[in-house]
């Protein structure tokens, strides 16, 4: 009788007699693969030409090219299986009072482990051969900066009803809800208008970086940088003028004002050593942390204050809208007092100018401040910058208009501990598109 038996792979039985039939047991130079078993052919001999201190030490092979690592004493170089047996291999490393552990491969990167880290040759083509990238992604230095322009409300009226000996008082319960009501709903209107709808930045908040890798992980973070868009509570409601008839203070004109700035960066390391890793560094992305407020919108305003008692206020910033001349007053990063910005962007042909005083808005304290910089913890991503595209010179950071009204639903940058630290492996392999390592140091 003849019997179709289809083959099932495999045995795992321990014994012939209690397997079904079609599981194959034993086989001689055959691997079951795909569903089949196909054979496996014995290696063919290659001729390459070897002086008598070499040795083939490795093969870096891709679906498009074969190369022959050889060893030499402390010096490595490389031959193509395709080469004459007369060819000379080309030179890639002598590693000169170092331990050569390993070679290993993943794609087109040759590893070579050291005793002082893992040395990565890329390979780039017949015409470039193999680019030596060093033993560690080179670092990246972004400077940041702040470009403002001064911003002021339409000049508005308040009504209040304050003696004239207690004007420079704190106001009493009847007056802070009065213009508490009057004036909150413009600040609001203003930050809305001039900074969230607008992608512009009001209040101090962090700034950190980090490359972007091929497969999309976050590695080599910087440390949080603050910006200093503020250095008290803004905005500003800067006092015109103060209505009196009487002995009693009626009315008061007033304006909300605050600098809106816009963030820029610079690169300050070179960009060629980032270029030659730019198969594996896709970019470097920005992220920045959520506002950090010193502005209390659920306080009461306090009471009027002069010119001279407080108009120090202060961000760091380049002052973009500047009305004075720029050739007298130079623009430049620095210090910007809030009185000084007003006066060079709206009154600049006296610039002795000010407003007549501050009334003072609610703020959250100092130490509320000071806490919430000590806790901020996630920060949220910005923008990418591919690394062909990072520039030397003042850039600004791009933000779309809608893009900070939801800031804190974008991707949160990872947590990073010890990326920038150098590993020293003695073993590695690639398994399943990944670098696997062990026996490891770091420094």
């Amino acid at each position: 009788m003849i019997k179709d038996i289809k083959y099932n792979g495999y045995t795992a039985q321990p014994s012939d007699y209690e397997c079904p039939d079609g599981q194959l047991a034993a086989s001689l130079n055959l691997i079951s693969e795909d569903s089949q078993l196909k054979p496996l052919l014995q290696p063919m001999p290659t001729s390459i030409g070897l002086s008598a201190s070499q040795k083939a030490a490795y093969i870096h092979e891709t679906s498009s090219y074969k190369h022959y690592i050889l060893l030499d004493g402390k010096t490595v170089s490389w031959i193509n299986d395709r080469s004459e047996t007369t060819e000379t291999p080309t030179q890639l490393a002598t590693f000169t009072r170092l331990d050569i552990y390993q070679f290993s491969s993943i794609g087109n990167t040759l590893l070579i482990l050291c005793s002082d880290g893992m040395h990565y040759f890329l390979w780039k083509g017949d015409t470039t051969g193999y680019l030596n990238l060093g033993t560690t992604m080179p670092e990246c230095s972004l400077s940041f900066g702040l470009q403002g322009a001064m911003k002021r409300s339409a000049e508005f009226e308040i009504s209040c009803s304050i003696h004239n000996d207690l004007i420079w008082s704190e106001f009493n319960d009847t007056q802070k809800t009065s213009i508490t009501n009057q004036v909150l709903a413009k600040i609001n209107k203003f930050i809305a208008e001039e900074s969230t709808q607008k992608g512009k930045f009001i209040f101090p908040f962090f700034v950190r970086y980090a490359y972007r890798l091929y497969d999309g992980s976050l590695t080599r973070h910087s440390a949080p940088i603050l910006m200093i868009c503020s250095s008290e509570n803004t905005p500003r409601v800067f006092w015109f003028n103060l209505h009196r008839e009487n002995a009693t203070f009626t009315t008061a004109k007033l304006r909300v004002v605050a600098p809106v700035h816009s963030l820029d960066y610079a690169l300050k390391s070179d960009l060629n050593p980032l270029k030659n890793w730019s198969d594996v560094i896709k970019s470097v992305d920005i992220f920045i942390s959520a506002p950090i407020y010193t502005y209390d919108q659920n306080g009461e305003c306090e009471r009027f204050i002069d010119n001279g008692e407080d108009l120090s206020s202060f961000c760091v910033c380049k002052h973009t809208n500047q009305a004075a001349s720029t050739s007298t007053y130079p623009l430049r990063y620095q210090k910007n007092n809030f009185g000084k910005l007003y006066a060079f962007t709206f009154t600049p042909n006296d610039l002795t100018s000010r407003p007549g005083g501050v009334l003072v808005t609610p703020k959250r304290s100092e130490d509320a401040v000071k806490e919430d910089i000590r806790n901020c913890s996630q920060f949220y991503f910005l923008h990418s910058i591919r690394v062909e595209e990072l520039k030397t010179e003042r850039t600004l950071i791009p933000v779309k208009e809608d893009y900070l009204q939801s800031l804190v639903t974008r991707e949160v940058m990872t947590d990073d501990y010890d990326s920038h630290d150098k590993l020293i492996p003695q073993q590695a392999f690639a398994y399943n598109s990944r670098l696997n390592i062990s026996c490891i140091k770091k420094h």
